[in-house]
């Protein structure tokens, strides 16, 4: 597998910036201070060149990352400016550092998807297996998504007699490939365990949460709207949504209501909840000043005109108006209508 921290090494360069002064250093008793010198930052000439500032020394890229000699530019930078060109052109011309180069090259082109590594270019039975890998996992992926858009159960009391594994079964009658990895992968490869099922879950949500924080973005202004509640283990739940105005791809505008997340809280006060919901609106990397609204239910900590969420975070945005609920409002109605006697 190609390793990030080599490729960020042979990816990355420091560029310096306007006002960047680089180290002054003396070097010797009777020789002059000296800077880096500038063909460090020429690129087009020295692409494999790289400085660092912490350590105030050049490496080369490739020979860091490929090369196991305990040379300068290789195993410890170069800081003699003095002599800093002579080095330069000494090592280029090195067999080792010509070999480093061809290794980097091979090395970026696949961690770029240029080409195919050793292993999958030499063996045709490999990545046939690949592909079959990923067509059984894509079948279980789209069975995982099919239960959560039709709300239903993934597991049950028995496992193998669970939602999941029943359509696994039913679609490997016509997936050939879903059926060879049903039947014939490794118990700890099959991608089927609970654990695995609540893996691709959680990833499932996080790719929806992200869709929707980007449209939000899009729409710049937005409302938030939350609440909270006990669960049946008594564990205070605060529900987080935003209201929006969405473009559509025809050009229609749409206002959209979104779930987000769901946040146990520590506390239920008006100080706690302001910080909780300002915190997973920072989360999702929204920006609370242009947030336009708030929409609560008329509980004391979060309606309070003083110590409610809706008055400490309208001090902080002032723009953020609240409006009660309009569902909650319509219960309080409902409640208060069957409570009341009909007049004759």
């Amino acid at each position: 597998m190609p390793d990030s921290k080599k490729y960020a090494v042979l990816t990355t360069r420091f560029e310096p910036h306007r006002g960047w002064v680089a180290p002054l250093r003396e070097l010797g008793k009777r020789a002059a201070s000296r800077r880096v010198p500038d063909f460090v930052f020429e690129h087009e000439k020295h692409p494999y060149l790289r400085y660092s500032p912490l350590l105030d020394g050049v490496f080369c890229a490739p020979c860091f990352a490929f090369n196991a000699a305990e040379n300068v530019l290789v195993a410890r930078p170069l800081i003699d400016w003095s002599n800093a060109r002579k080095v330069v052109d000494g090592h280029t011309r090195s067999k080792e550092h010509i070999n480093s180069i061809t290794r980097a090259d091979h090395f970026v082109r696949i961690c770029r998807k240029e080409e195919q590594n050793v292993v999958e270019f030499g063996s045709t039975a490999y990545r046939q297996k690949v592909q079959k890998n990923r067509e059984a996992l894509t079948a279980i992926i789209e069975a995982i998504i099919l239960c959560g858009q039709q709300n239903i159960a993934l597991r049950g009391k028995i496992e193998s007699r669970s939602n999941i594994r029943a359509l696994l079964n039913y679609r490997a009658k016509a997936d050939a490939s879903l059926k060879e990895h049903m039947t014939s992968a490794p118990k700890h490869a099959q991608y089927t365990s609970p654990e695995i099922q609540n893996e691709f879950i959680s990833l499932c949500g996080k790719q929806i949460s992200s869709s929707i924080t980007q449209r939000c973005q899009n729409a710049k202004y937005f409302t938030v709207m939350a609440d909270e509640s006990a669960d049946v283990s008594d564990t205070e739940q605060f529900a987080f949504c935003v209201r929006y105005v969405d473009r559509e791809s025809s050009g229609d505008h749409v206002v959209r209501e979104e779930f987000l997340s769901f946040v146990v809280a520590e506390s239920t006060t008006g100080e706690a909840l302001t910080t909780l919901l300002t915190g997973e609106i920072r989360k999702h990397d929204l920006d609370p000043a242009l947030n336009v609204g708030q929409g609560y239910d008329g509980a004391r900590n979060m309606a309070g005109r003083i110590r409610g969420v809706q008055a400490r975070f309208a001090e902080a945005y002032p723009h953020a108006k609240y409006v009660h609920c309009r569902n909650h409002r319509l219960n309080l109605a409902i409640c208060h209508a069957c409570h009341t006697k009909l007049l004759s």
